[in-house]
């Protein structure tokens, strides 16, 4: 009975022993999958289900800023996704506000009467993709947008979405906008006195001179407009004031792209217009991967997190394979030129294709971190300068990756 009784006890044990060294073996045996959800149709004639299933839980009700990123300027995937996320959190999430990097003044306060006025027509729309000096990709992608969103607007006249840009403003035409459409009307004099100033002025002291007149004249300007058009004026003249020092901090070479200072600056005040224009409301921002990432203490993303917390929800794109984009070029006859990507080897989205042979797909952070895969992204910026985001915990919270990104229609491959 005793050795019987030993027997059970040392069978126990070695028991005991193996379960444990089988449960250590396992939780060092490499993982041979990862959880993905596959990309739908980017199609707006088509319904939203494959995003709901995917983001219906993550995007929870108490977001209220999600971040869609770009990998590029240059390249049709991305913006397309952007797009259909946009269809989809306006349809299913209650969103109505749309906030895009680009300056506000032009073109968007056009597109903005053009969303709330039934009256206007798509030439609208088609007239500012044929004069924008944007990328074909982008002239699409706003042309998908905002037609989409003037039907849906049609449609629910009580609830409508509005767009606005929220990057700096860096055109001298807010400067010939006041005083066509304030200085003139209040006291021609002076308006045709500015004018022959301005010719000959930098815009540091046009904007001086022209702040310096409005303040002398808020009375009456406040009595002539409409509040709304108070209120925007405001916002502009400050946007072009935030250029302005942007652009000084650069010394009038817009090549240093790598400029720290500039950087943190512009983003910095970014960040304060997308709140000034989200408030309490829902909203959607759409930039570039680089302006929205969480984890680079220069850009707007950080301050989102910081300021919103859980509150902002964002989604980054990549490619695994090849990316051919448009990007900007300094001589020749056309704007843009085609070029042609492959993804750092040291980016999540590669180390995902080599590792589980997986090309495509919508991804999350937290699953990339607990197979300790190194959540870098790539970015490709308007000139077509390659590189990668910073690592570091929660970069981001959804990451969608296309096999390949195809450029739009202008662009002459290089």
């Amino acid at each position: 009975m005793k050795n019987n009784f030993i027997k059970c006890i040392q069978a126990s044990l070695i028991s005991g022993i193996f379960c444990f060294i089988s449960c250590v073996a396992s939780a060092q045996t490499p993982v041979d999958k990862i959880p993905y959800g596959n990309i739908g149709s980017l199609s707006l004639s088509t319904n939203t289900q494959w995003l709901d299933d995917y983001f219906g839980k993550k995007i929870t009700d108490s977001v209220q800023i999600v971040g869609l990123g770009e990998v590029s300027h240059g390249g049709i995937e991305p913006m397309d996704f952007q797009v259909k996320m946009i269809q989809y959190l306006v349809e299913k999430k209650g969103f109505r506000n749309v906030c895009i990097e680009h300056a506000d003044f032009q073109p968007f306060s056009a597109i903005r009467n053009y969303l709330n006025n039934n009256n206007l027509k798509d030439s609208t729309i088609e007239k500012f993709t044929i004069e924008s000096n944007f990328t074909s990709a982008l002239k699409k992608k706003f042309s998908n947008l905002f037609f989409w969103l003037k039907a849906y607007n049609i449609n629910h006249p009580q609830n409508k979405v509005q767009v606005a840009g929220f990057d700096l403003d860096r055109s001298t035409h807010i400067i010939d906008f006041v005083l066509n459409n304030y200085v003139t009307p209040i006291s021609p004099s002076d308006g045709a006195a500015n004018a022959k100033l301005f010719e000959n002025l930098p815009n540091e002291l046009k904007f001086q001179k022209i702040s310096t007149w409005l303040k002398a004249n808020q009375k009456l300007i406040e009595k002539k407009f409409p509040p709304a058009d108070v209120k925007w004026l405001k916002f502009h003249l400050s946007s072009f004031e935030y250029g302005i020092k942007e652009t000084s901090m650069k010394d009038g070479d817009f090549k240093e792209i790598n400029n720290d200072s500039s950087s943190r600056y512009r983003d910095s005040m970014m960040f304060e217009n997308v709140r000034y224009f989200a408030k309490s409301q829902k909203t959607v921002l759409i930039a570039h991967n680089a302006h929205l990432t969480k984890s680079d203490d220069l850009r707007m993303g950080k301050r989102l997190d910081q300021y919103y917390h859980q509150r902002y929800y964002l989604v980054l794109t990549d490619f695994s394979k090849t990316a051919n984009i448009e990007v900007e070029q300094e001589n020749g006859s056309m704007p843009y030129v085609t070029k042609s990507f492959t993804p750092d080897e040291t980016t999540v989205a590669f180390e995902i294709m080599q590792k589980f042979g997986i090309v495509s797909g919508i991804f999350q952070h937290t699953e990339m971190s607990k197979l300790r895969l190194l959540t870098r992204t790539n970015n490709i910026d308007a000139k077509g300068i390659s590189f990668t985001s910073i690592a570091r915990k929660n970069a981001f919270d959804s990451l969608v990756i296309f096999e390949n990104i195809t450029p739009g229609k202008d662009g002459k491959a290089q």
